[in-house]
């Protein structure tokens, strides 16, 4: 191959090389999203869940502690599904800026508590307080990312 020729194909090929522009949740890989609410009572009792996502494996963990007045209820479940289409939870997650450490502080509240933590290979988002933010609150940012990835990994547990 001539240098003329060559300088013409890398002159050609210079355009493709140089989009470096990929969809905002490309770089968003596996995570775990977890979440805990205790109850501050004379019955305390909590509730932590677990949903890790690895591929388009989304593995739920649930655990109940404290008192229930049932003896027979179950305070462990767990279940492994497959995601349809975990790019749509990559993009909350984008969309949200949950993709670099933060910390949210969440009001608070004497009855209960929340944790909730989102590890995406070394970066974490974490939120802790009383409750989440009612309606007539305006939520801490990142927040509603959080909640709606929540209740998007809840509904694809519940839908199986």
């Amino acid at each position: 191959m001539s240098m003329r020729t060559l300088v013409l194909v890398l002159y050609l090929a210079a355009p493709a090389l140089a989009d470096t522009s990929v969809a905002p949740d490309a770089k968003i890989g596996d995570f775990e999203l977890s979440w805990s609410r205790q109850e501050h009572s004379m019955d305390s009792n909590g509730q932590s869940e677990t949903f890790t996502l690895r591929g388009n494996k989304l593995t739920w963990t649930w655990s109940y502690s404290g008192y229930h007045p049932s003896r027979d209820f179950v305070r462990n479940k767990k279940k492994t599904v497959t995601v349809k289409d975990p790019a749509s939870l990559r993009a909350i997650i984008a969309k949200g800026k949950l993709d670099h450490d933060r910390s949210i502080t969440l009001p608070p509240d004497q009855h209960q508590s929340y944790s909730v933590t989102l590890k995406l290979g070394k970066i974490t988002v974490a939120a802790s307080g009383g409750h989440p933010p009612s309606s007539d609150e305006p939520p801490p940012e990142g927040w509603p990312a959080l909640a709606e990835l929540h209740d998007a990994l809840s509904s694809i547990v519940a839908d199986r």
